[in-house]
């Protein structure tokens, strides 16, 4: 069985950066870096996010947009790309099928 992604993809994304840094008290402007986070700890909340959500967030992204606000973005954005993925890969009726 494959596990659904958390219906709230922004308080999910909080509870792994709350648990990877430690940290319970965040805003969407809490800064990764600001907060004691480093480039191991992001990959940690890169593969949980990975495990959560099926998507890869590049480890670049954490440099330029070190936000808690950002990644959300970011995440967001994944995801919307995800489901636009699965609806043109589904099974698709072939030409061949309407032939005459």
């Amino acid at each position: 069985s494959t596990a659904t992604a958390p219906a709230d993809p922004a308080s999910a994304l909080h509870d792994v950066w709350a648990e990877a840094l430690g940290v319970q008290e965040l805003s969407p402007d809490s800064n990764f870096f600001t907060l004691g986070g480093h480039s191991l700890i992001a990959i940690q909340v890169l593969t949980r996010v990975r495990e959560l959500f099926n998507v890869k967030l590049p480890l670049a992204g954490f440099l330029d947009q070190p936000t808690l606000g950002q990644q959300m973005q970011a995440l967001e954005r994944a995801l919307a790309k995800q489901v636009i993925a699965s609806v043109s890969t589904a099974p698709a009726v072939t030409d061949e099928e309407w032939t005459l």
